[in-house]
């Protein structure tokens, strides 16, 4: 058999990304249904890597318990047979950096063919971008229009803090545009922000179906 013939016969590695995978929503149900429909194919293998979301995530460094700014590794499997891996960010606790890039993740990441990142706002795309491989992005909403229900029931504190978090989470969501993966926006909002975002010569859209 030839490379290329060898190539066809074995079935397209995708890593689909997501958070909150685990804990149930709108997007763990796009995200399950997604991976469910490709592997009912036969011609994909589907791994789940679902990235911290919490500000107490228990995989993570935090900045409020030293103990684990020496953590080896962000790395650990859900704790099902399903074979989903949960990822940690470092100082978990500022949202923004749970978008960066981690050299585990991006290491791990490159040895598929495809990524999918199945999210509610598209900044989580930023923390796979580095790994130089083809990223499909599919996202619901941004991350100050997903919010604003929120933090209506919100402590003033806690309200003034996401406010000044807000604004560190936009450039990575612009950042995923025309030099970034092909991007399916969900919602018609989002459809019309990415319009406003992306030039109008080539845009690598599809709009919401």
């Amino acid at each position: 058999m030839t490379i290329a013939g060898e190539m066809r016969s074995r079935p397209r590695r995708i890593a689909l990304v997501t958070q909150g995978f685990c804990t149930g929503g709108g997007v763990s149900t796009v995200a399950r249904w997604l991976r469910s429909g490709l592997e009912s194919t036969g011609n994909y293998s589907i791994d789940i890597h679902d990235l911290a979301t919490s500000s107490k995530d228990n995989t993570s460094r935090r900045l409020a318990r030293p103990k684990t700014w020496f953590r080896r590794s962000l790395r650990s499997p859900s704790g099902s047979d399903d074979g989903v891996q949960h990822w940690g960010a470092n100082a978990v606790e500022v949202e923004f950096m749970r978008y960066r890039p981690r050299v585990e993740l991006t290491r791990t990441l490159r040895s598929y063919d495809i990524i999918h990142v199945v999210t509610g706002a598209p900044a989580l795309a930023a923390a796979v971008m580095k790994a130089d491989i083809p990223v499909v992005l599919q996202a619901a909403t941004t991350a100050a229009w997903e919010r604003e229900s929120q933090f209506a029931d919100q402590a003033i504190a806690r309200k003034r803090h996401h406010a000044c978090a807000r604004p560190l989470s936009r450039p990575a969501e612009r950042r995923q545009g025309p030099t970034g993966p092909r991007h399916r926006p969900v919602h018609p909002w989002t459809w019309w922000l990415a319009q406003q975002w992306l030039p109008p010569v080539g845009l690598p859209l599809t709009g919401p179906q």
